[in-house]
């Protein structure tokens, strides 16, 4: 009787010690969880002002080709008036 009540003992050692183990691996595996989160954050952040900045680039370079495409027009008409009485 002896003999198996140590073996049941040397059994749930083990079985603490490898839950220890698995409790272990799991806090590190939270703690890169909780680092990747982090980084995803930063770069969703960082990704929400890059399009911010493009679509402000797109608005600027927008603007400036419809001057110059009024320019352009304008120009145009000009000439049209200038070399029509010659």
């Amino acid at each position: 009787m002896k003999k198996m009540d140590d073996e049941i003992k040397a059994m749930f050692v083990k079985l603490l010690e490898g839950q220890n183990r698995v409790e272990t691996e799991v806090k590190k595996n939270s703690i890169k969880l909780e680092s990747i989160e982090a980084k995803i954050d930063v770069i969703a952040e960082i990704q929400t002002a890059h399009k911010e900045q493009n679509e402000i680039a797109f608005k600027d370079s927008s603007s400036l080709t419809e001057e110059k495409v009024d320019l352009f027009g304008t120009s145009r008409n000009l000439n049209k008036e200038h070399f029509k009485g010659r």
